[in-house]
């Protein structure tokens, strides 16, 4: 006989256990058991089979209430806006059944045949996304304000997709647009905005991370054969402190770009990242250079590394191709900043991946890397944190201990508070600023910056002031605040 309790219950009596007592003594022939708790119906219908008891367990089909809620009379307790989001449970599951049935399998397009993108699902009746996007209202999303009712927002948004610099500041300034972002340039928006000066003015992040390093912590012998001398955490971290965030800024964007973390948790995540006041006191993003020059210095003497052996990098061709001179810029950053002579080799990302996948891979300045997958780190740290992740290079090995625990909770941990309490953690750690790890479990790939892209919005759009000092158009979980504007049709620039 197997036991129905689980793993750490204690051999006080159980439901079970009462109930395989009640058939004892009643006898019955039948015994109904609802669906609607199907851990419930399993559990006894094992019992039963496996004690040969001569009852036969019945299962009993969900009953609903018109609006689609299973009845059960613990709904009394439900307040009105819970008892409306606890209906869309069964609507939403009839739904992705509706469309396994259809023929589609993989999870990720029938959780969006069901819900969309969030607010808004893009019109496949006039999809081409490269003239326009239009993304009507999901009416299966919603988030309750702080009255308990479902939050209201916009009826559609379009995307129009408009690569001239001009004629993008043409549309807003004739309302063709009713906000306007890339390709305007920070001196269009300046001037915008000082002939509209009551236009609402945010930042939205552009493209992708701009990260460095790539760092090989497997056991490579290094391009000269004497070593890997990034299995020293201090070298590696040195490396990454040699890195000028705020050159990089200037060079790439013109200044107007800001610093990241990494390519997980990029500044524009206030509800993942680390807050900027505090990202601009650590090694490698502080303002202070020649405080990182000293420290980072110090860490290579420490590591015993050889000097005279130089350092080799890589740095993809489409960079340099895209930002001429860069290469140059970054050799003199790297050679100014460790004191000994640093290479640059110029090579296709085909031969880049090649040397990911072969474990050669010899480290590498800023380059692009991957934009986040979404802002919640947790899915993109499993693949690349965890030893045997899809992402987790030969090259880069990484394999710590304590961040694959971290990670591996942030898995199955619902309530997002507490699983931004263990990101907090791993980005400590990942960053080199936990005091209870040190160097040890430092990442090696490192966040340098993501640009800006000034977002226009005409004054009868109302969008809240930036949430945390972090951009409010960005569209993703945590960081998604698009419920919170709104067109005052009444305003008298309103052009409809």
């Amino acid at each position: 006989m197997r036991s129905f309790r689980t793993e750490g219950e204690d051999t006080r009596e159980d439901g079970s256990d009462r109930v395989a007592r009640l058939f004892g003594i009643v006898q019955a022939s039948r015994a109904y058991f609802g669906m609607k708790d199907a851990q419930q119906l399993l559990v006894v219908a094992a019992m039963v089979r496996d004690l040969a008891i001569a009852t036969t367990i019945v299962p009993v089909p969900i009953v609903r209430e018109p609006d689609g809620l299973a009845m059960s009379s613990r709904n009394i307790y439900l307040a009105a806006a819970e008892r409306t989001a606890a209906a869309r449970i069964s609507a939403a599951l009839e739904a992705g059944a509706a469309i396994y049935a259809g023929g589609v399998r993989k999870g990720a397009a029938i959780r969006d045949g069901v819900s969309g993108s969030g607010a808004f699902i893009p019109n496949s009746d006039n999809f081409n996304v490269e003239v326009l996007l239009e993304l009507p209202r999901n009416p299966d999303y919603w988030k309750m304000g702080a009255d308990g009712l479902a939050l209201p927002y916009l009826d559609s948004t379009e995307h129009h997709n408009i690569t001239d610099a001009t004629a993008t500041e043409a549309a807003w300034r004739n309302k063709q647009v009713d906000a306007a972002a890339f390709p305007l340039s920070l001196v269009q928006v300046q001037g915008i905005m000082a002939d509209f000066p009551d236009t609402h003015q945010s930042r939205r992040s552009f493209g992708f991370t701009i990260l460095t390093g790539w760092f090989n912590f497997s056991e490579w012998p290094g391009e000269d054969g004497q070593g890997n001398p990034y299995l020293d955490r201090r070298f590696a971290m040195a490396t990454h402190m040699a890195v000028d965030r705020f050159q990089m800024i200037d060079t790439v964007y013109l200044g107007d770009a800001r610093p990241s973390v990494n390519g997980s948790t990029p500044w524009f995540d206030g509800a993942w990242a680390p807050p900027e006041e505090e990202l601009l006191t650590w090694p490698g993003w502080r303002v202070d250079r020649e405080e990182d020059i000293a420290e980072l210095r110090g860490l290579i003497d420490a590591s015993g590394y050889d000097t005279s052996r130089g350092l080799n990098l890589l740095i993809p061709d489409i960079w340099e191709g895209t930002y001429p001179g860069v290469t140059e810029t970054e050799q003199a950053m790297f050679q100014n900043a460790m004191g000994f002579d640093v290479t640059f080799e110029v090579q296709p990302y085909t031969v880049i991946l090649q040397r990911l996948e072969d474990g050669t891979y010899p480290g590498s300045g800023p380059q692009w890397g991957n934009p986040p997958a979404n802002l919640d780190p947790s899915n993109g740290w499993n693949n690349g944190l965890i030893p045997g992740g899809s992402s987790n290079f030969p090259s880069w090995n990484y394999d710590y201990a304590p961040v694959t625990e971290l990670v591996t909770k942030m898995q199955t941990e619902l309530d997002m508070a507490a699983r931004q309490e263990l990101v907090r953690e791993a980005t400590l750690i990942l960053a080199g600023q936990h005091p209870e790890h040190g160097l040890d479990g430092i990442q090696n790939t490192w966040g340098v910056m993501n640009g800006i892209q000034r977002v226009v919005a005409h004054n009868y759009t109302h969008v809240p002031d930036d949430v945390n000092g972090r951009n409010v158009w960005q569209f993703a979980h945590a960081a998604h605040h698009w419920e919170s504007i709104w067109m005052d049709t009444n305003h008298p620039d309103y052009p409809g």
